[in-house]
């Protein structure tokens, strides 16, 4: 009899081979009360009493058993009607809502890539798209930005694709940069993926949060073999709901269907039901004009003493250090600052850093002054 050694007990070479998320770490590190915690994208108004009532009311209700996995037919109706007044044409049967847009990527990569396909992501990227493809067996292809963080090269992306590549994903406005794509230049990118027969995964989590006179433009508008991702998180301040959907062609939403089926089955039935009317609801004037200023604020007040691209979007400033970003991170921490180091978006950013201006201008204040002294200790 053949005598062999099984390996039990062990991690599969899946998970093995995938990373914890730098942002994540970053987030924990930064959880003592004493430190001002700028690593983690959620947002800190309030979530908007009129959506905090309906989850109340569908609890009483009796909402709180399993719908259909693709979501419930009203909240699907109502994600298709935001949709069409963007300019994106997809029936409920082209939707499915997801326990969060993390979720949503992670299926829509699993229904999409094969051993070996390749998905194209544009550098700085989010965290999440290059550990997903590597799980889900693909090849990450980087290809980078210039220096507004803009994918202006567009020779650089069609010499990128090959037989194998599978998708190009889009996140604008960008996390971790805040830049936004114009409408010109997600054109030209729609014009190579629909010349190569390429899907395109647009990633629009952030759309609410556009400022000056940027204008938010999903390739879904004139390109049909777009999946887009989108949510609840960050417009409503509702991270922990985890609702969030994709919209796209009906034989990819169904495959991510039978995928849900298998993970985790529907999206919370509460949060469904009270997200019905939310999900057309605009994100309030008063709080995206917070924001601007407060972007303003730290742009303002960093400029002059770190290189500072001052974002269209979002609400990250991703910023040149005068070392590596994860020695400055360690000191910032030191000084009761947590911050994400840039090398968790990208190889070669390892002298930036991530900042969060969800916060209140009282700890942003705070926050600048601490990066302002470690500034001045380093360039001495």
């Amino acid at each position: 009899m053949k005598k062999f050694k099984q390996k039990r007990n062990n991690i599969s070479d899946r998970v093995e081979n995938i990373n914890y998320s730098a942002v994540r770490k970053a987030f924990s590190a930064g959880r003592n009360r004493d430190v001002i915690n700028l690593t983690i994208g959620q947002p800190d108004f309030e979530t908007p009493k009129s959506l905090r009532d309906a989850a109340k009311r569908s609890i009483d209700r009796g909402f709180n058993r399993y719908t259909e996995t693709k979501g419930v037919l009203k909240l699907r109706k109502a994600i298709s009607q935001k949709l069409a007044r963007g300019g994106v044409m997809r029936n409920k049967d082209e939707i499915i809502v997801t326990a969060g847009t993390t979720s949503a990527i992670f299926m829509t990569l699993f229904s999409l890539v094969n051993e070996g396909d390749e998905v194209i992501v544009f550098s700085p990227y989010f965290v999440a798209y290059t550990e997903i493809i590597k799980y889900v067996g693909g090849k990450v292809i980087i290809v980078k930005t210039d220096d507004n963080f803009q994918p202006n090269d567009l020779e650089l992306l069609e010499k990128s694709i090959t037989t194998k590549t599978k998708a190009i994903i889009i996140n604008s406005p960008n996390n971790p940069t805040g830049a936004v794509y114009s409408a010109s230049i997600i054109a030209q990118i729609v014009k190579i993926a629909r010349k190569y027969g390429i899907y395109i995964i647009s990633d629009e989590i952030y759309r609410s949060f556009v400022y000056d006179k940027a204008k938010f433009f999903s390739p879904a508008e004139i390109y049909s073999d777009t999946l887009v991702i989108d949510g609840l998180s960050k417009s409503k301040a509702v991270t922990g709901w985890r609702i969030g959907f994709i919209a796209g062609p009906q034989k990819i939403i169904n495959a991510v269907e039978k995928l849900q089926q298998f993970t985790t089955v529907c999206a919370p039935s509460v949060f469904q039901y009270a997200s019905i009317e939310a999900i057309n609801k605009k994100l309030e004037k008063n709080i995206l004009t917070e924001y601007q200023n407060r972007r303003d604020f730290v742009y303002m007040s960093l400029k002059n003493v770190l290189p500072t691209i001052k974002p269209k979007g979002a609400f990250y400033f991703f910023i040149k250090t005068p070392v590596s970003g994860a020695v400055f991170a360690k000191r910032l921490l030191k000084k009761g600052l947590a911050v994400v180091p840039g090398s968790a978006f990208g190889d070669k950013f390892e002298n930036y850093i991530r900042i969060s201006y969800a916060a209140s201008k009282e700890k942003l204040s705070a926050a600048v002054s601490i990066i302002k002294k470690e500034v001045a200790l380093l360039t001495k």
